[in-house]
């Protein structure tokens, strides 16, 4: 390679005013003509990629199937059940030899325990092999299993433009801008009105979550708005947050909005002839979108007349996912703070998994905000710890 590189430097270190751009053309076709071409079939190096670990695995199957705090608690409460702890009851004795005790685990050291409340919060603890409740304390892991979203409004009936929406709110301190253009569902707790065989009535909670997009919240197009409308532009919560369901086609075609047949049939029954409460489920029906109680009902399995109320709201259905050159970042929706809340139970489970030969209580709660609610249980737990004057020994939250 010297001798043509020699070659083509002479003209040029012989002249006034060297020439690097030339210069370094020569030297790349110098280059290329001495070296041979590379071969196709030659491996290139692999890039270096970082295989999710199975706590990676774990919490993005936890976010994915949490969007919201029913879903997040009932999932934090299969993992436990799976790492061997026992589901107690607000309700029952937890004393030694209670009068409940015949029907209620007894906590004792080295036991592990969990219970809920509303059924979207749950308090998971262990006592350990040494603990005495008159000298020894806690060790608290604290989170909240809601995050930012928009919740469906109690009364969801809502249209504009020809189109079917959802009445909903914005809950919590979100960055709304970031909720324009997304697929979004619906998921949430359902109470639904049931007869038993004996012929009793009640209500059940179902859960309810669809894996689809149903929703979406539109932007203007940029054609129909000048530049300095895009940069003034600034989020109307009650105007521009709520999303479209549905074209109103059924309107159209029929010249008039029409309820499904079950809603009819919960809504259309001669006023005189309804109790007290049969009036008050007729205007709560009256005051739903008709397309979204189709759909619960659908989805449950039930009658649109069965559907007592609902708590509901908004998620994004894009999942969780690995992202970064060597995947290294984890993205997902509800990080704050589910995130805690998966890590939470990991730790407790693994912290827990071949026994607890501690002093203490190893307690777990995802609720916000976290010690008012969770203080009363210190004094279940432990009587002998004042938590009423506010001393929480060995306390970390």
């Amino acid at each position: 390679m010297r001798a043509p590189l020699a070659r083509a430097y002479r003209p040029l270190l012989g002249s006034t005013q060297l020439q690097w751009p030339l210069l370094a053309r020569t030297l790349i076709m110098s280059a290329a003509a001495d070296t041979p071409p590379p071969s196709r079939t030659a491996a290139r190096p692999a890039t270096p990629l970082l295989e999710p670990t199975p706590l990676a695995t774990r919490t993005m199957a936890y976010l994915d199937g949490s969007p919201d705090p029913f879903h997040a608690t009932e999932n934090a409460c299969a993992r436990l059940r799976e790492a061997g702890f026992t589901e107690i009851s607000e309700r029952d004795s937890w004393g030694a030899g209670g009068a409940a005790a015949h029907s209620s685990p007894t906590l004792r050291a080295g036991g592990k325990y969990f219970f809920t409340r509303n059924r979207s919060c749950v308090v998971a603890f262990a006592v350990g092999g040494k603990y005495e409740s008159s000298r020894s304390g806690f060790k608290v892991i604290g989170a909240h299993t809601d995050s930012p979203n928009l919740k469906v409004k109690p009364r969801s009936l809502r249209s504009a433009s020809g189109c079917l929406q959802l009445a909903v709110e914005c809950y919590g301190g979100g960055l709304w801008h970031t909720w324009f253009d997304r697929d979004l569902s619906v998921s949430g707790r359902v109470l639904i009105r049931q007869v038993g065989p004996d012929g009793v009535s009640s209500v059940v909670q179902r859960l309810v979550r669809f894996s689809r997009p149903l929703l979406r919240v539109p932007t203007l197009c940029i054609h129909l708005q000048s530049g300095e409308e895009r940069e003034a532009f600034k989020v109307n919560k009650e105007e521009h947050m709520q999303p479209i369901l549905a074209l109103e086609v059924e309107k159209a075609l029929n010249g008039g909005g029409e309820q499904p047949a079950d809603a009819r049939e919960a809504s259309d029954v001669d006023a005189s002839d309804k109790s007290p409460s049969d009036k008050s489920t007729g205007e709560w029906v009256d005051a739903q979108q008709p397309a979204l109680l189709s759909l619960i009902a659908h989805e449950l399995n039930v009658h649109v007349a069965d559907i007592a109320d609902f708590e509901l709201n908004l998620y994004d259905v894009q999942p969780a996912a690995l992202s970064g050159a060597q995947n290294e970042f984890l993205c997902s929706a509800r990080l704050d703070n589910l995130a805690s809340c998966a890590l939470a139970v990991e730790a407790i489970t693994e912290h827990t998994a071949t026994g607890l030969d501690e002093e203490k209580v190893i307690l777990f709660s995802p609720t916000h905000p976290f010690l008012p609610y969770v203080a009363p249980y210190f004094s279940h737990i432990s009587p002998f710890i004042l938590v009423f004057q506010g001393r929480l020994p060995h306390c970390a939250l």
